[in-house]
């Protein structure tokens, strides 16, 4: 009976299916103990991309910011006249799309746009009651609103995105899992690029930081920028954020 029961054992251990769930049990052990599954798995990708023949296409441009642009243009960040320069010149070289990575969540203005605004005000026609000639105050008025197009440098980017029609430009987000309601909605501009949420594709994001309105509103679409890098450092995807605000 012994030798029955010690067989019966043997055969038992040695089953297929026991073998196979003896694998499955150690691999998952192993996957939550170690990082040595998901190491090998990035080993694996960085040596198929890699190997990869194919080549970058020559319809997509990359226009860096070096050290080279900003010894040339000046120091960071440039005023907005200039970003807006570099779009006017992209659409007239009819760019499909023009993917804008600076970030224009903050107004730019010069400290004497207020006070040529004033000026402005001052010289509004007051049928001849300020004792100033009309040739001299049309004068006046024509060099103040010169001098208005000149320091509004916000008004001369939002004006490029609009005529250029296919900008593209970034938002952010501070991620984490949100607590409560959203305290307000994304604005209308960007709810126009949000695009149906996918479950384990997408990161809850506690709170977000939108283009200024008079920039977004004319823009093709925004996308985001959060890089979410693996465990070694390296970036290998992006995942899109889900627009939920605690």
């Amino acid at each position: 009976m012994a030798s029955k029961a010690s067989s019966k054992n043997a055969q038992f251990w040695r089953t297929d299916w026991f073998a196979g769930v003896a694998i499955v049990v150690a691999v998952l052990l192993l996957n939550q103990a170690t990082d040595l599954i998901g190491s090998l798995e990035r080993k694996f990708y960085d040596v198929a991309s890699t190997s990869s023949s194919r080549q970058p296409s020559d319809k997509v441009a990359i226009i860096a910011i070096d050290d080279q642009s900003v010894s040339n243009i000046g120091r960071w960040p440039w005023p907005r006249d200039v970003h807006a320069k570099l779009i006017d010149q992209l659409a007239a070289a009819k760019a499909k799309t023009i993917v804008h990575t600076a970030f224009f969540i903050e107004p730019q203005t010069d400290r004497g746009l207020d006070y040529i605004r004033k000026m402005k005000d001052v010289l509004q026609p007051v049928d001849g009651a300020d004792g100033l000639p009309d040739a001299l105050r049309e004068r006046l008025s024509q060099i103040i609103v010169e001098a208005e197009s000149s320091l509004d440098t916000d008004g001369k980017l939002a004006s490029s995105i609009s005529r250029a029609g296919d900008v593209v430009l970034p938002s952010i987000y501070r991620l984490g899992e949100p607590l409560g309601r959203p305290d307000q909605p994304l604005p209308p501009f960007a709810l126009k690029s949000t695009i149906t949420d996918a479950p384990g594709f997408s990161e809850a994001a506690l709170s977000g930081q939108q283009p200024l309105e008079r920039f977004g509103a004319p823009a093709a679409g925004i996308g985001h920028l959060n890089q979410l890098p693996d465990a070694d450092g390296y970036l290998r995807f992006v995942k899109y954020s889900e627009e939920v605000f605690d």
